[in-house]
């Protein structure tokens, strides 16, 4: 696992004080993840597994989101953090090999964010499904957490429902860097998936 990513880096995530931080939410702490293991993790799985590069930057996302949801399971005393990092990479490229099927992307606008919001008068279920929105096609729960998220994840969130360039969303939201991109990414996806859940149960309760 060393190439790529300098002793000095593996030292200082496996550390607990380190761990410790991402298990506490620190954003600087997730961001230097990123920024230090991003090009190593993404190489590697083009390599290993064959994977384009558009593929390879679908499952990163999906590993680092994931470490995000799962730091709190990571027990030191079962392994080295950055170990137990690399089987979450692995397996997830192994899945996406045995189950991802590329879906076809419709071209759109990317800066039109408008038509990520629902409209009051305009019922998605009576419309032609070709002429639904990227949101409107969604199930109505995801629509419904969708709009209890702030501002700045919506925005998000919405850019990444209309397939746009990494470079592009940097651009229009004013993003500093690819770790803050990261960093951004992870936390709007895990409070949509937040509010999401909080609907499931709402509903169940019934």
């Amino acid at each position: 696992m060393k190439g790529g990513v300098s002793a000095k880096l593996l030292e200082e995530f496996d550390h607990p004080k380190f761990v410790n931080r991402l298990k506490a939410g620190n954003e600087a702490a997730y961001r230097e993840l990123v920024d230090g293991i991003l090009p190593w993790a993404k190489g590697f799985i083009k390599k290993k597994y064959r994977l384009s590069e558009e593929d390879a930057r679908d499952v990163t996302q999906d590993f680092f989101q994931r470490i995000l949801e799962k730091i709190d399971q990571y027990d030191a005393n079962e392994g080295r953090f950055l170990s137990w990092a690399f089987q979450i990479l692995r397996n997830l490229a192994v899945d996406w090999l045995r189950r991802y099927k590329r879906l076809e992307v419709v071209a759109v606008d990317p800066l039109q964010i408008d038509e990520m919001e629902p409209s009051l008068d305009d019922d998605p279920a009576t419309k032609p499904k070709d002429d639904l929105s990227p949101l409107e096609k969604l199930p109505i729960e995801v629509r419904m957490a969708f709009l209890k998220l702030n501002e700045r994840y919506q925005r998000f969130l919405g850019l990444m429902l209309l397939g746009t360039p990494d470079e592009a969303i940097r651009k229009v939201l004013e993003i500093p860097n690819e770790g803050a991109l990261w960093t951004l990414r992870s936390r709007a996806l895990a409070k949509l998936k937040e509010e999401f859940e909080r609907i499931k149960s709402t509903k169940g309760g019934q």
